[in-house]
């Protein structure tokens, strides 16, 4: 795979480069490139949605809070962003437990329409501000929207996240590691919990999961389709790889249907798996939202910033909608990855 991948990236870079001319830059981890964990929070002044006055972050001085940075200005960023703060609807009672306000706020200085009716659709409880003059914008160096931050009690940034479908999760841990509340040890196991195999049914199944990657890795996909069936039968249990797996292989054989199917099971499994959620994206751009799917890995690429092929198939993505240097930019970081992975071996 790992081979098919680089001739593919050597072939494609070499083609884009005849176009287009720049350099590699590395993907952030966090979703401001102006700020990062522990920095003091610069000042932030915006405008009350309702009043139109003049609101200042330092308000809060004494007590920490979150800010979810949003904006509407293309129908993708606008239902992501609708997403993100239905789901901060979610954890309102529980930062209100802890006494954290939650702010929403405009940073792309849509027009009035616009504010209004995402704050409709989005459930109308988070306080609503705008920034006509994008100023937050660049002083935190936004890249990712929707955007959200996790501030303390003395101004001190200690989280950052873009929207995904475990954000309420992952900003309750990163809230109750603030407040010492628990370890982030505690937080990553609650996340990932441990599954412990130990009955006959899950043994059988798992020894069809071996047969059935010895069969992938020697290009026999129709067999190995079989083989995680197979261990699906014996074990309907038997975890996110086997139905994600075939997700990605029905997809590659053209069947949507059954790649949505099993990749929808797979990923309801294991959320985080980054093979699902690309082979998801493939199919979101292979529907024809090509910007959705462009989204999708944006949002990944702040967790897995160190996957090759995360990189080459947002590259495929940017060269589909015809953001060529933003592909080259994809595709050589793509193999700068793969080629130290190899290095390692």
């Amino acid at each position: 795979m790992l081979y098919k991948i680089k001739l593919n990236l050597i072939v494609t870079v070499v083609m884009v480069t005849l176009f287009v001319s720049g350099g590699s830059s590395d993907a952030d981890s966090f979703p401001f490139r102006s700020i990062a964990i522990d920095d003091t929070m610069p000042q932030v002044i915006v405008n009350d949605y309702k009043t139109q006055q003049p609101f200042d972050f330092e308000t809060f001085k004494g007590k920490p809070y979150v800010a979810v940075f949003w904006g509407a200005d293309v129908q993708t960023k606008k239902k992501r962003s609708i997403e993100a703060l239905k789901h901060m609807q979610e954890i309102l009672p529980f930062c209100e437990e802890n006494q954290i306000p939650v702010v929403a706020v405009n940073a792309i200085g849509d027009l009035s329409e616009i504010i209004e009716e995402v704050h409709k659709e989005s459930g109308g409880s988070i306080p609503f501000y705008f920034d006509s003059d994008q100023k937050v914008y660049g002083d935190l160096g936004i890249f990712v929207i929707p955007a959200i931050l996790l501030i303390d009690k003395d101004g001190k940034v200690k989280a950052g996240m873009g929207f995904s479908h475990d954000i309420i999760e992952r900003l309750k841990g990163e809230i109750e590691i603030m407040l010492d509340k628990k370890t982030r040890e505690q937080v990553e196991l609650d996340l990932h919990p441990e599954v412990v195999v130990k009955s006959e049914e899950e043994k059988t199944a798992n020894r069809h999961m071996s047969m059935a990657q010895v069969l992938l890795k020697r290009g026999m996909a129709d067999a190995a389709v079989r083989e995680f069936l197979e261990a699906i039968k014996v074990n309907p249990n038997v975890g996110s790889e086997a139905y994600i797996q075939l997700g990605c292989l029905y997809f590659d054989n053209g069947n949507l249907d059954e790649a949505v199917k099993y990749l929808d099971k797979g990923l309801e499994l294991d959320r985080d798996s980054l093979k699902g959620q690309i082979c998801m994206a493939k199919i979101t751009a292979k529907d024809g939202d090509v910007d959705g799917a462009i989204a999708d890995l944006q949002s990944i690429m702040m967790r897995k910033s160190r996957d090759p092929e995360l990189h080459y198939v947002l590259g495929t993505f940017y060269e589909k909608t015809g953001k060529t240097e933003e592909a080259l930019k994809e595709y050589r970081k793509a193999y700068e990855l793969l080629e130290q992975k190899e290095r390692m071996k």
